[in-house]
């Protein structure tokens, strides 16, 4: 026999607002109820928050599965105990695991898996499922409302975080791309800093060390150069993600950290050279020696912003050799 369900209540304990939820897509913007809905159950042992169209079932006294969208973010899929046993659990998580695929991600790929977990789930009537989409990739949830739901989505709307560059459906007019913002600063943005501050030492020093005709120079000439080869490899992992362009904009807004990277690693060096070093040539030239180091050091350094292209091209053909 079928029995109709339930509109989804939720409700915080001593308040008199109340939540109401259909079987469909729902944006919440409410900061409190975001706050309870985006944590695990677990974490939520202390909060106000119950289920009262379930009798007022506490908001972490049910069983909880998180599925993770790689660079998307994640669903948070609340189910009654009665109704998933260990066994329909196993079974449910056998379902999801196949989604995963090592195809590249983009908006839509991951539309498309998010709309097929649906169908998963619907098969094993949660209660409701949380998403938060704080990756990468941006998913419009809403359009999963095309599919026929039979358990609501609580799509958890989290501001944006100031200090982002956004840059439009422009990849090229035959595309309908779409690029994610990314932010002012970054750990990987140091790193790119850091490894043009130790490529440029180590140019600058091999120059000066060439004209002061010293064999140590070799040893900082190679290490200068494969400071700029780990920089290539840096700057790849932080323009692409798993082979695909993350945002256009960014390969040029490396470019300001490489160039004060540079800027740090030539003053360091002529420093070194001057006081550290030093010169038994008589009214050694570090004029002209700064103008050899700098001009190789743009060239070596800066030109990363390109050559991470080839790095990304030849790694995406490495992986596909692999996956075949």
């Amino acid at each position: 026999m079928f029995v109709k369900k339930k509109t989804l209540c939720l409700k915080f304990k001593n308040e008199d607002r109340e939540f109401l939820f259909e079987d469909k897509v729902f944006v919440i913007e409410d900061k409190k109820l975001v706050t309870e809905l985006e944590k695990p159950a677990y974490k939520n042992v202390e909060s106000e928050l119950v289920i009262k169209s379930m009798n007022d079932l506490h908001i972490s006294d049910v069983i909880q599965v998180k599925v993770n969208l790689a660079e998307t973010g994640y669903f948070l899929v609340s189910f009654a105990k009665e109704t998933l046993t260990e066994e329909k659990r196993k079974s449910l998580l056998e379902e999801i695991s196949s989604l995963k695929s090592k195809a590249v991600q983009t908006n839509s790929t991951q539309l498309n898996k998010s709309r097929k977990l649906v169908q998963i789930l619907n098969k094993y009537h949660p209660i409701y499922a949380s998403f938060v989409n704080n990756g990468t990739y941006k998913v419009d949830i809403t359009k999963v409302s095309l599919e026929e739901l039979k358990f609501p989505i609580l799509v958890l709307d989290k501001k944006e975080k100031k200090g982002l560059f956004k840059l439009g459906s422009k990849a090229s007019k035959n595309s309908n791309e779409s690029y994610s913002p990314f932010p002012l600063f970054d750990t990987e943005y140091l790193f790119t800093c850091l490894f043009a501050l130790l490529g440029s030492f180590g140019i600058y020093t091999a120059t000066f060390e060439v004209m002061n005709k010293q064999s140590i120079a070799i040893f900082l000439g190679i290490l200068g150069l494969a400071f700029a080869f780990i920089l290539i490899i840096s700057m790849r992992s932080s323009i692409y993600k798993k082979g695909k362009l993350r945002n256009p904009l960014l390969r040029y807004y490396l470019c300001i950290f490489i160039i004060i990277g540079i800027a740090a690693g030539t003053v360091s060096g002529f420093f070194v050279s001057k006081y550290v070093l030093k010169t038994e040539i008589e009214n050694f030239d570090y004029k002209k020696c700064l103008y050899i180091s700098l001009a190789i050091s743009i060239v070596a350094l800066l030109s990363s912003a390109s050559t991470s292209r080839l790095a990304n091209l030849i790694m995406n053909k490495k992986a596909e050799k692999k996956a075949n």
